[in-house]
């Protein structure tokens, strides 16, 4: 297979992966009684995001749950964050949060991102690579980058141990 082959064919994968958790996103609504909850707002597009979560006695994400109206690259941002980030500690969500900003930013190889960053991180983020497919879309990046925004703003100055 050639390199243009397979490029194509991880391009038709990260769309179909955009795509179907835009139509059918994971973990929608805001939780009763969270432990934090925040709003995210792109004013240039109108997305907007409301991210809830509860912790659980560990003091780990237990539940996150995200409510948005927007385009289906922020809507798909957010279900994938949600699945991304349960069970992680605050440290990991901000380093997780920095991974997917790389992915979208930098035109540093896949792997190489994914190598630089810790083994607990690594899985998750790896989860995440369809979002990358946005580096070739530079005005879509804030549709990607809003919930992982709204998820920080909600957990920075939540007491996690």
């Amino acid at each position: 297979m050639s390199a243009v082959s397979l490029d194509k064919n991880i391009t038709e994968l990260y769309q179909d992966i955009i795509l179907n958790h835009s139509k059918a996103p994971k973990n929608i609504g805001i939780l009763n009684n969270p432990d934090c909850c925040s709003n995210g707002v792109n004013p240039l597009c109108g997305d907007k995001v409301t991210i809830s979560v509860s912790l659980d006695k560990n003091k780990f994400i237990h539940k996150i749950l995200f409510d948005a109206k927007g385009c289906a690259i922020s809507i798909a941002s957010a279900s994938m964050m949600t699945e991304a980030v349960k069970g992680l500690f605050k440290d990991d969500i901000f380093l997780l949060a920095d991974g997917v900003d790389r992915f979208c930013n930098e035109n540093d190889n896949l792997d190489k991102i994914l190598n630089s960053v810790d083994e607990k991180i690594r899985n998750p983020l790896s989860s995440l690579q369809a979002l990358s497919g946005v580096r070739n879309f530079p005005a879509r990046l804030r549709c990607v980058s809003l919930p992982w925004e709204t998820l920080i703003s909600c957990v920075q100055n939540k007491d996690f141990l």
